[in-house]
């Protein structure tokens, strides 16, 4: 789903799921961060994807998600 339709869903549906929405978005960027943090070998591949591909995403994520709380 992109950014427009998420913002019409909720708009729809008087913003019921926004919270679960923001929640799951809250935990994925834990996770995020926890990955990023590890020292494995294994975990640098996947690392730098991320760091690579997070980047594009970040300005849409901050139209649908208060920018303060990815801070």
């Amino acid at each position: 789903m992109d950014r427009q339709s998420f913002v019409s869903v909720i708009r729809l549906n008087d913003n019921r799921g926004r919270q679960h929405f923001e929640s799951s978005l809250r935990e994925l960027f834990m996770a995020l961060n926890k990955l990023i943090g590890q020292t494995k070998e294994s975990t640098v591949i996947v690392q730098e994807a991320l760091l690579t591909y997070l980047p594009r995403v970040i300005a849409d994520v901050m139209t649908v998600y208060d920018p303060l709380e990815l801070t």
